[in-house]
């Protein structure tokens, strides 16, 4: 009885859709019992899974179109053409092509990704300025273009964190007339850089800056920046004592860290006050207690002048002496280190009215005057002083007397005569590239030979040993000697005798005859 209205309806049915139904059902049931079989104990999975052949990744269809499709398109939409119109014609997608219509991004943008920190002008003054110190002499390195870039970026706020190599890289993919360049051994370097023709290619360049703006009458403007390390364990001077007994030995301060001091000097004979860069973190006003007035200083972490301190320098101590350049310009001559080769701070030196001119590199025993008549009598001057102080003192002698006793040397090594003596000498003013020593640059010319020959012999130059003696003193003037050694032996150890007081009363005589000397000269 029941049966009956089912068949009924069943009838209805269409056998297609019946058919469809039972295989459904079917393949469900089989597929339930098969999920079933494979996780029961000791069945074995393996045999019953299937195994798919690894799918090939199919290439990607990003950027199917060339920059220069993108550039004609951009160009065709500035003509009057339609974004939809223009992006069909070109093969451009639309969204690409309205971004770079409505500035969202550079139209000189062919790169996908995020955008250059700097833009297409910063970069340009990034690269002529290395391409330009490169012809100098004063090659950067990758890590230096990165620090110099950074430094860069946060004077003209757009960066607040140092950048990374991967800034370098893209930065010489999109400048491929940059590229790392093998170099020669520093020694090599300075023997080639005293060639005779880059010393005439400087002092033409020279000439050619002081005559553009009219400062071969005005050496008051002529001014030179040179730092000079100055270090609390200085080189014990030579005593007189018995030609059969050793050597006298004489009290030093123990090792401390070296502090640099910045001075400066012009042609007419003025000198800058000194400025000092000590070692630490926290600023302390007993560190220049006892300096000359107007003497000043700063904290770096190793004691050494870098961009940052020299910048300071500038800004905070050099403007506040030098002369008025509201109606003339300043020349100032550095040499190239990298703390002075900020492209920052060659901006804010021609905001300034003040022209930025770099020595050759290696060369500055030669052509730099602080160097040539001023800083080896200093140093001379500060061994004795130091050690006059030590053995009168009555306590140690450290970091807090260094501004004291170099200030007190300062005044004399710089005095005018010295300063109008190392202009004069190191040729700058007047200028005058023929009082420059020419058997300086003699060694070099071994070296002076033709192209094709360099490429030729290799491996014949790996075997040539030039032996330069950097202990030598040039005889510059016939009051003034010039040590070019700047660098102090650190590693002299010198021992104390356990009875000092012998040796106080022995060098009591020496030391009155410096006196006499030093009051004399």
């Amino acid at each position: 009885m029941f049966l009956t209205p089912l068949c009924l309806k069943l009838r209805d049915v269409s056998f297609s859709f019946l058919v469809q139904f039972v295989s459904v059902l079917l393949g469900v049931c089989s597929s339930y019992i098969f999920r079933v079989y494979c996780h029961l104990p000791g069945s074995s999975s393996a045999i019953m899974r299937f195994k798919q052949m690894q799918p090939l990744k199919a290439p990607r269809k990003n950027r199917t179109y060339s920059p220069t499709a993108l550039t004609n398109a951009v160009k065709a939409v500035k003509d009057g053409m339609s974004v939809r119109g223009a992006s069909r014609k070109h093969a451009v997608p639309m969204q690409t092509l309205r971004d770079r219509i409505i500035g969202k991004v550079d139209p000189d943008c062919a790169k996908t990704g995020r955008p250059p920190v700097f833009s297409k002008e910063d970069e340009i003054k990034i690269t002529d300025h290395i391409k330009r110190f490169a012809q100098y002499g004063y090659g950067y390195t990758r890590n230096e273009v990165t620090m110099l870039a950074s430094d860069y970026g946060k004077r003209i706020g757009k960066i607040s964190k140092p950048l990374t190599r991967n800034w370098m890289e893209g930065f010489l993919t999109r400048w491929p007339e940059l590229k790392p360049l093998r170099v020669r051994s520093l020694e090599l370097g300075k023997v080639r850089s005293a060639l005779e023709t880059i010393v005439s290619k400087y002092f033409k360049e020279l000439a050619d800056v002081m005559a553009k703006y009219d400062l071969q009458d005005k050496p008051h403007l002529i001014f030179n920046i040179d730092e000079k390390g100055v270090t609390p364990k200085p080189t014990p001077s030579p005593v007189t004592g018995g030609k059969d007994k050793a050597a006298s030995p004489t009290i030093t301060a123990g090792k401390l860290q070296t502090t640099t001091m910045i001075g400066s000097g012009s042609a007419v004979g003025m000198a800058i006050p000194p400025f000092f860069v000590f070692a630490g973190k926290r600023w302390n006003a007993d560190l220049i207690k006892g300096g000359t007035p107007g003497a000043n200083g700063t904290l770096s972490e190793n004691g050494l002048s870098n961009t940052e301190t020299f910048r300071f320098y500038l800004e905070n101590h050099f403007v506040k002496f030098a002369p008025d350049r509201s109606t003339q310009p300043l020349l100032l001559l550095i040499d190239g280190h990298a703390s002075h080769l900020s492209l920052g701070l060659i901006e804010w030196a021609k905001s300034k009215n003040i022209i930025m001119f770099i020595l050759p590199a290696h060369v500055s025993r030669i052509l730099q005057p602080l160097e040539i008549s001023c800083y080896g009598p200093f140093q001379r001057m500060y061994d004795d002083e130091f050690h006059k102080r030590i053995r009168t003192a009555s306590g140690t002698v450290n970091r807090y007397n260094v501004c004291e006793i170099a200030c007190h040397v300062y005044l004399q090594a710089l005095c005018p005569q010295n300063l109008i003596s190392g202009f004069k000498k190191s040729g700058i003013f007047p200028i005058d590239h023929t009082v420059i020593d020419r058997s300086l640059p003699i060694p070099a010319d071994m070296f002076n030979t033709d192209d094709n020959s360099d490429d030729n012999s290799d491996d014949n130059s790996e075997d040539i040993t030039v032996d330069v003696t950097e202990d030598v003193t040039v005889d510059v003037t016939e009051d003034v000697i010039v040590d070019v050694t700047e660098d102090i032996a650190e590693d002299v150890t010198v021992d104390v005798i356990e009875d000092v007081t012998e040796v106080i009363v022995e060098t009591q005589k020496s030391e009155s005859e410096a006196e006499c000397s030093e009051n004399a000269c």
